[in-house]
């Protein structure tokens, strides 16, 4: 499910970056596009970046001299729901099921969440359609669990639903 939300960050520009011809919000704008693609919690993931609300005065830190601004932007986010069906990309397959990705979600497909297909070496093939899921294969997915696995890395495990039946 995609959301709209209000972000809050704290931005740190280093000294490297600034110049007299460039202003500061440049830098900040620049450091925020970077935010696309980032985990915020343990369930959502920023995939664009609506509008910048607020960039607050800049302070300069003691020690570092990083250049910090405190901003506000709205955020379309994505967080996966459990029993919600996403499309998603097969990035490899074998007989003990498939990893699909929509976005920055990795979903596992067990065998027994493929029901209709027969399991080979690296593909699933339905006998009464003739499909073929395989690498790079296009396939609808239930994502029944999902968690945080390492830092801006989400993962799912899913069933496979198939269209045409």
């Amino acid at each position: 499910m995609y959301v709209s939300s209000i972000i809050h960050r704290e931005i740190c520009v280093p000294p490297s970056k600034l110049d007299w011809e460039t202003p500061h919000e440049h830098h900040v704008v620049e450091a925020l596009q970077e935010l696309e693609g980032e985990c915020v919690n343990s369930s959502q993931y920023i995939t664009k970046l609506e509008n910048i609300i607020s960039i607050n005065n800049a302070v300069v830190r003691r020690g570092s001299g990083d250049v910090v601004s405190d901003t506000k932007i709205e955020a379309r986010m994505f967080m996966p729901v459990p029993q919600e069906i996403v499309e998603a990309t097969v990035t490899s397959a074998s007989n003990m099921g498939f990893f699909a990705r929509a976005g920055r979600l990795n979903i596992y497909v067990p065998p027994h969440y493929v029901s209709g297909f027969e399991a080979s070496d690296n593909a699933f093939f339905c006998r009464a359609t003739g499909e073929v899921i395989k690498e790079r294969s296009n396939v609808f997915v239930q994502i029944m669990k999902f968690n945080m696995q390492k830092e801006n890395d989400l993962m799912a495990v899913g069933r496979h639903i198939y269209p045409h039946m």
